[in-house]
């Protein structure tokens, strides 16, 4: 349910908040395919694709790095690639009972758009084809650099608060330079009580809208994990 900033346990840290690879002590690696908004009326295809790889480093003391490939196509019309570079550290002494994460990640960024008839036949200001390329469309490709922030802070040995900063240097994704299309800073505040076999986390992002304006999700999770004696364990996962 999106409460995931106060986890950030393993490697999809690298998306959610990147101090919690500070936490791995192992070599860890994910993949991710979602089929979004199935059985449109026009058939439209969009899906989203997640490749991460965390590796931490002298077992964690150093720290941890991760890598990680993000992609969301709407068939061949458009395109949004993001490649992550992550690190994550623990921060003062080793023996510290409430320990403290920070961790960075850069992000770069690229959005295009594939075959669409206005880019070489415009629709002008009276809905009519002038015949002429569009100026935004034909060079349809956008690439920019961004930057997200994390910190957990163990409070106790089940008690865990988050902070992630996204879109830190509010990149311009607009495909036309004379056009703005800013992704505004988004900041999740994250809390998170687990136990050896269950999970309970909430979040409160502020989300930056596309006019300036801020959104206000509130979101709790549950995570539940059933061990069996002879086939491992079945987690179960439910959100509002």
């Amino acid at each position: 349910g999106r409460a995931y900033t106060a986890v950030a346990d393993d490697v999809y840290a690298i998306y959610y908040n990147p101090a919690g690879l500070a936490t791995l002590d192992r070599k860890e690696f994910g993949t991710t395919y979602s089929r979004l908004l199935t059985g449109l009326s026009d058939g439209s295809n969009l899906q989203n694709s997640f490749l991460g790889y965390a590796h931490p480093l002298d077992d964690g003391r150093q720290g941890t790095l991760g890598v990680a490939w993000n992609y969301f196509t709407l068939d061949s019309l458009y395109r949004e690639s993001s490649f992550l570079t992550s690190y994550g550290r623990r921060m003062g002494r080793e023996d510290r009972a409430d320990p403290i994460f920070m961790g960075a990640t850069f992000k770069l960024l690229n959005r295009s758009m594939g075959g669409v008839s206005a880019a070489a036949n415009a629709i002008g200001p009276t809905g009519v084809a002038t015949g002429n390329s569009d100026p935004v469309l034909k060079n349809a490709s956008k690439m920019n650099y961004d930057a997200d922030l994390g910190l957990l802070w163990r409070l106790q040995p089940r008690w865990t608060l988050g902070l992630s900063l996204q879109h830190a240097l509010e990149p311009d994704v607009a495909f036309s330079r004379e056009d703005k299309d800013k992704l505004g800073r988004n900041i999740k505040f994250g809390g998170a009580f687990k136990t050896p076999f269950s999970t309970l986390t909430g979040d409160l992002d502020l989300l930056a809208a596309p006019d300036r304006s801020l959104d206000k999700v509130f979101s709790v999770g549950l995570e539940k994990w059933l061990p069996t004696l002879l086939h491992g364990s079945f987690g179960v996962r439910g959100a509002l």
